[in-house]
């Protein structure tokens, strides 16, 4: 089965103050619905805010943090907080395997997104 966004990425962006740093962030308008390849279903609610994808400023260049893969981003940022809440029913690589075919299910290159897929798997988030 080939991964999927069943519904469109409804969303706005705005910006807050946290501490002393302006972070832009997207909130979901709509329920964001995704098939993994595995034909499982992650339902991204609507009213979940993200940072879209967590990257160092230094590489937002070539890989910004509102790319063409923020819907991907999105998913994985639900899968983290369910993560660090011991909700999620994915391993912090399962999770960046999904990141990896939701990237691929935005049209993101195959380079590009396990380029971004080891990052977060090295570098990213980690719970059991």
């Amino acid at each position: 089965m080939k991964a999927y966004f069943k519904t469109q990425f409804e969303a706005s962006i705005s910006g807050k103050q946290i501490d002393d740093k302006f972070i832009r962030t997207v909130t979901l308008l709509e329920d964001l619905v995704f098939y993994t390849k595995a034909g499982d279903s992650i339902t991204v609610p609507a009213g979940f805010e993200s940072d879209g994808a967590s990257v160092p400023k230094l590489f937002w260049s070539a890989f910004p943090p509102f790319g063409a893969y923020l819907s991907a981003a999105v998913v994985h940022d639900l899968l983290c907080v369910q993560g660090h809440n011991d909700k999620c029913l994915y391993t912090s690589r399962e999770a960046a395997d999904i990141f990896y075919e939701a990237m691929r299910a935005c049209g993101v290159g195959r380079t590009k997104a396990k380029t971004m897929c080891y990052a977060v798997r090295y570098f990213g988030p980690q719970w059991k």
